[in-house]
This record gives structure tokens, sequence and C-alpha cells, in this order.
């Protein structure tokens, strides 16, 4: 073979290669839009992924715990009441009645000690009368020597010393007193139960009359 002969070979190999190309969409994946690759020259989506499915997922429940079950509650019976020999009635009658001790006394201390500010009010008027009965000498007594006159006569300031005095005592006796009075007067006493009779009428249907009940 000559040497003309090789390059017309070399020159036809070429053409062709050169006209597949130029026939070809794209010679890389690059060349193609979005996820679309090159295949033998054309631009085509590529092959679904399968995922696989997960498996399932199984839930175990924990085991149940056992609870005890309480004790019963206990029951404390209490002893029964010794049996009573009285009836209603003559409990009633047992019990006695109770009465204030005396009300003339819980009446007269109530009294006594309203009375107690009274005379508690009297030795301080004795008491003040006294004290401007003081001031008043003083005064006087003072004037006379300014004016060089003779000293007054003394007053009788000591006059009023019995009633100062006379409404502290009674005060303390009315207080005293009247405590007394009123704690005794009012302290309960029983009272013996007198014998009482009623009447009490009877109507029935079939029976009409009158009734006796008598208590001691």
């Amino acid at each position: 073979m000559d040497l003309r002969t090789l390059a017309g070979l070399a020159a036809l190999t070429l053409g062709v290669a050169l006209s597949r190309e130029a026939r070809a969409e794209c010679t890389t994946d690059i060349e193609c839009k979005g996820e679309r690759i090159c295949v033998e020259g054309v631009c085509v989506d590529p092959p679904a992924t399968e995922v696989a499915p997960a498996p399932p997922t199984t839930i175990v429940d924990p085991p149940a715990t056992e609870v005890a079950p309480a004790p019963p509650p206990t029951m404390i019976a209490e002893p029964p009441a010794p049996p009573s020999d009285e009836t209603p009635a003559e409990a009633r009658r047992a019990a006695p009645r109770m009465e204030r001790r005396s009300t003339g006394l819980f009446v007269a201390g109530i009294v006594s000690l309203a009375l107690v500010p009274v005379a508690g009010t009297v030795a301080f008027w004795g008491a003040a009368s006294k004290s401007m009965c003081t001031f008043d000498e003083s005064s006087d007594a003072q004037q006379a020597a300014f004016l060089g006159q003779p000293r007054p006569r003394p007053a009788n300031c000591g006059r009023h010393d019995a009633t100062i005095y006379g409404g502290l005592a009674a005060s303390a006796v009315l207080l005293g007193g009247g405590l007394t009075m009123l704690l005794v007067g009012v302290k309960k006493v029983p009272v013996e139960r007198a014998s009482e009779v009623s009447v009490r009428p009877l109507l029935s249907p079939t029976v009409a009359g009158v009734g006796l009940s008598t208590s001691f």
C-alpha cells in the first residue's frame, strides 16, 4: 500500500468521527440541563432510584406490675354500754333542777358595782377641791407679801380630806361587796323537785275523759 492510500484512509476516518460528533447532542453530563445525563450523545433522565422501605417498628409493652391489694380496714368494735334500769322518765326526774342561788344577791351585786364609779368620782372631786384650796391660799399669801399687807388667815383645806377618804373607802367596799354578792348570787345550785299533779284531757274515738299525772 502506498502513501496516498494511507492518507486517504486517515482522512476518511477523521471525517466520519467529526460527522458523528457534529450529529451528537452532548458529549458530557455537564452539557445536559437539570439532573439529566448524557448517554451515547443524547441527554436522558437518570434512572429512578428505588428506596427500600424501612422495616416495621415493633413496640413492645413493658410487663405489667402486679399491685398487691390493700388490706381491708380493721373495724374496732366499741364495748356496749352497760344496761340501765332507769326509764327516760325516771332519768329526767333523777336529774336535779338547777336555779340561781339568790336573785337578790345577784341584783345587789350589780347595783354595788354600778355605784363604784360614783364613789370614785366623789373622791376625785374632793381631791380637786383640796388642790384648789391650797393653790388659793398660797396665792393670797404671796399677794399679801408683795403688797406689804398682813398674812391672811390660813384656809381650812383639810375639810376636804373626809370627802377624799370617804369616797375611796366607799369605792373599795362597793367593789369588794359587789363582786362577792354577784358571784354568790349567780351560782347555780340544785333544787329539790316538789311533787306535781297535772290534769290532761283524754280524747279518742271511743273514750273521752281526763287523766291525772303526778311527779315527785
